[in-house]
């Protein structure tokens, strides 16, 4: 097949494929994050949080939106307010971050980010920034829609398939079935090594999966660092994880069953686990004692990134 050719192949399954798996973890494992981080959370932390959500919504209420707003032409209720599609087309870029499987430096995630701003480690970074900003200019409004974006981005960055990219489409183009149903590489770890897709998984509680999960002493294997860097270091370790340990055992229209299964699926439920904790530190530092929540008028405190992204949000319509 020549070079047009495959390209147009490649393309037309990842018409077919990439919108639903674009969906990192899926509803399920989004949910299962956000629980994990609401677990671990201070409990001022999580007052503050409650606080600002309004309305008794938890964080796993919120960890979808992001995912669903793009999805759809219709108004999106989410957690209670409403959300205008239109006003996120130009969030698609901000749930993963292309990097090149060939890569061998992984120090400078700016330099390996979409205009530098446009990738989810960025995002991650810039939404911190909005809830942090004592500002009069960030409303609640604002505040609530970074919330939301960061608990969805700190879950996407830790899918190893969202921080790498082999001209395939982040797995997208990979071809497998698994245990009888029809996959690519991409999905099968978005819908966290099972069987279900990502509509099944929707219907599906996210307690047991979350008792499932090991409650690792994480300590040993990473050092939070703060300030958004955090979705960096979960950045390499996706990118490592995907070139390491996973693409090296795909073959094309492979068929993989349990053994499959019972070997990566700890890996994966690590990966969940890892973002919920990171998510609860990240939000502790944000909501914790020295959170001022929505402040009265005062002098401005403005930055470049927080300019940016607040750009952005500004444009979205959100109402209870």
């Amino acid at each position: 097949m020549g070079k047009p050719a495959k390209a147009a192949a490649l393309a037309g399954l990842c018409l077919l494929s990439c919108a639903a798996s674009s969906r990192a973890w899926g509803p399920l494992g989004h949910k299962a994050v956000a629980s994990v981080a609401e677990s671990l959370m201070s409990d001022q932390a999580r007052e503050n949080v409650a606080e600002l959500l309004g309305g008794g919504s938890s964080l796993a209420d919120i960890s979808n939106c992001a995912d669903t707003v793009l999805y759809t032409k219709d108004p999106v209720s989410c957690a209670g307010f409403t959300l205008d599609p239109a006003a996120f087309t130009q969030t698609k870029p901000w749930h993963y971050i292309n990097i090149p499987i060939a890569t061998t430096d992984l120090s400078d995630m700016t330099a390996l980010c979409k205009n530098g701003q446009d990738c989810v480690t960025a995002q991650i970074r810039a939404q911190t920034l909005i809830l942090k900003d004592p500002s009069p200019h960030v409303t609640m409004l604002q505040r609530q829609a970074a919330l939301m974006l960061l608990v969805h981005c700190m879950g996407d960055v830790h899918q190893p398939f969202h921080a790498i990219d082999d001209a395939d489409w982040g797995g997208n183009a990979k071809k497998l079935v698994f245990q009888g149903a029809l996959k690519n590489l991409h999905m099968l770890w978005d819908d966290l090594i099972m069987k279900e897709d990502w509509r099944e998984q929707a219907k599906m509680a996210p307690a047991p999966l979350v008792a499932s999960l090991d409650p690792l002493d994480i300590s040993a294997v990473v050092t939070y660092s703060g300030g958004g860097e955090v979705g960096d270091e979960a950045a390499r370790e996706s990118f490592e994880l995907a070139k390491g340990s996973v693409y090296p055992v795909y073959k094309p229209d492979q068929h993989l069953d349990e053994h499959y299964q019972a070997h990566m699926q700890p890996l994966a439920e690590q990966r969940l686990f890892l973002a919920g904790k990171r998510l609860g530190w990240l939000l502790d530092e944000i909501f914790g004692a020295g959170y001022r929540g929505t402040p009265p008028p005062a002098a401005s405190v403005r930055n470049a990134a927080t300019d940016r992204a607040l750009g952005m949000i500004s444009a979205t319509v959100i109402s209870r």
